[in-house]
């Protein structure tokens, strides 16, 4: 996939979450890049089928939320294995420091025909402390952390799309 169709599929997902999770407001990127979302109201994980809480009972009012996709399975060349999210250093940083929620969505599908089937709301300090633990690489836009979803969500607990 290209950077241009990552992008694109992206904001797909974003679209998706902002949609079915109705206290989210999509932030403009000339508003602000470090972030796509913003919780009009609080969230407490009861907005979609899918959505999961990890280590909050609920996202105030006012959080900048910051939305990553991770595709349910990829082909690293040999084999099929779990997608990843891409997080990057320097909007990570901004984000621990506004105090701000990640959404980790996993979605299935391509194109127009995506759907989620499991996210999870985490606060992006407790992500910090993860992350922590792992290895950073120079990418496109400076230097980033593959995450597998696997890692942070059970497989066996998808929503159905």
């Amino acid at each position: 996939m290209s950077l241009a169709d990552a992008r694109e599929t992206g904001e797909a997902v974003e679209a998706i979450v902002a949609d079915a999770v109705d206290p989210l407001r999509r932030v403009p990127d000339d508003a602000a890049e470090w972030h796509d979302l913003d919780a009009c109201a609080p969230l407490d994980g009861s907005e979609a089928e899918w959505l999961r809480l990890g280590g909050v009972a609920v996202v105030e009012r006012h959080t900048a939320v910051e939305c990553k996709a991770a595709r349910v399975s990829t082909s690293n060349g040999s084999r099929e294995t779990p997608g990843r999210w891409y997080i990057r250093a320097g909007q990570h940083e901004q984000l621990v420091d506004a105090d701000a929620t990640y959404i980790l969505a996993v979605y299935e599908g391509v194109s127009d025909d995506l759907s989620v089937v499991s996210a999870l709301l985490v606060p992006a300090v407790l992500l910090d402390e993860l992350l922590l633990q792992r290895s950073w690489y120079e990418g496109h836009s400076g230097e980033v952390c593959k995450l597998s979803w696997t890692t942070l969500l059970d497989p066996t607990r998808r929503s159905p799309p």
